[in-house]
């Protein structure tokens, strides 16, 4: 028993179940608190994410003060954001990944292009349809979990050897599964989607899931860090444990009027 407590996937799960426990209540109950809630967040992960690519003072006051810019343009013209969304997340990550760019323009200000987009989809979602984002959220814990056992009991093949070696194929259809599952749960009793609809937000939590968490261990491997940070016990930084939500939310805001 000793040697449970003390091991990883016990804090790991301790931990998980006292942060989200948290983050529903907020979402469900208090408004402000969970605005100060991905306030804190946000503002952590902007810190890990500095540290991790190891920018100097200077390079953080501005991408403060870039982040504001950018959070007062998504304010005052939501198709200015949108088209920020379609024109970084989709088009930019996923090529910065892919063909292995190495931009210090891009790195130097990561934090800013990276994070205001989160906030700014939280509270857009959060004034639409609290239970939406609630769904979200735990469509997002879902692919977490059932990647993470999955992988454990089952993993063989791996599906990223080099950047991500834990992720497997087979913690992969584990995440589908279980995604699919809890989504048609929740969707039982809150009748949010159609079938075409719940199938759809299913397969973009899976990818952006996926993509958001490898994304951040691509960045680790980049500058040779192996965790954000040491706050959360048994998961590291913040931002690896809220790294697959930094992509998904601002998608999510993205099709929200579609799905």
């Amino acid at each position: 028993m000793e040697k449970l407590i003390k091991s990883n996937l016990f804090l790991r799960v301790l931990s998980s179940i006292i942060l989200s426990s948290i983050f529903i209540y907020a979402l469900i109950f208090n408004k402000i608190l969970f605005l100060i809630t991905t306030i804190l967040i946000v503002f952590l992960s902007f810190f890990e994410l500095s540290k991790i690519i190891m920018l100097d003072k200077q390079d953080v006051f501005k991408n403060l003060l870039l982040s504001l810019l950018f959070l007062f343009l998504f304010y005052i013209s939501p198709s200015f954001f949108k088209i920020f969304i379609i024109f970084f997340f989709i088009l930019v990550l996923p090529g910065v990944v892919i063909k292995n760019i190495e931009s210090s323009a891009f790195y130097r200000f990561l934090p800013a292009l990276y994070l205001p987009s989160f906030f700014a989809s939280i509270v857009y979602l959060l004034n639409q349809n609290t239970i939406y984002l609630l769904v979200v959220f735990l469509g997002i814990w879902s692919v977490d979990i059932g990647g993470y056992f999955f992988g454990r009991l089952f993993g063989r093949n791996k599906l990223f050897p080099i950047t991500s070696p834990k992720k497997t194929y087979e913690g992969l259809m584990g995440s589908f599964i279980l995604v699919i599952l809890f989504l048609s749960i929740l969707n039982f009793n809150l009748s949010l989607f159609n079938l075409p609809s719940l199938l759809l937000m299913s397969l973009l939590l899976l990818i952006c899931s996926v993509f958001g968490d490898y994304f951040e261990s691509h960045i680790k491997r980049k500058f040779n860090v192996k965790d954000s940070g040491k706050l959360i016990p048994g998961h590291g930084g913040v931002l690896d444990r809220v790294d697959s939500a930094l992509f998904v939310v601002p998608i999510i805001y993205l099709i929200y009027d579609f799905v």
